[in-house]
């Protein structure tokens, strides 16, 4: 695994959360810490992705 800086934090992060449902839809929060290195706002769009059964989430620009 490879480990970067990104604004002062060591990268990878890892959290575990869990997975909630809500109506017809399974939900994630989004970790403060996370937000803060990706620059995340209310209204932003993710694109999201799988890579060898991994989820890849990106800040679309």
């Amino acid at each position: 695994m490879d480990i970067h800086t990104i604004r002062g934090m060591i990268m990878p992060i890892q959290f575990e959360m869990s997975v909630v449902k809500v109506g017809n839809s399974l939900r994630m929060t989004i970790p403060k810490e996370i937000v803060r290195a990706m620059n995340l706002e209310k209204g932003d769009t993710l694109l999201v992705g799988m890579n060898n059964g991994d989820m890849i989430v990106k800040k679309k620009i």
